[in-house]
């Protein structure tokens, strides 16, 4: 079996680096519990 990294992007930050260019929502870590939450179910979906 090959070796596979996946990079998993949580776009949720206390606040906006200056530098930072990834797409992320500043001070809405309400909405991480639901995103998580489809990220897993996706991730399920296409390891099935």
């Amino acid at each position: 079996m090959r070796a596979l990294g996946v990079y998993l992007h949580i776009p949720f930050c206390r606040s906006k680096c200056r530098y930072c260019d990834f797409t992320s929502f500043a001070g809405q870590e309400e909405l991480m519990a639901s995103y998580v939450a489809a990220l897993i179910k996706e991730i399920k979906l296409q390891s099935a």
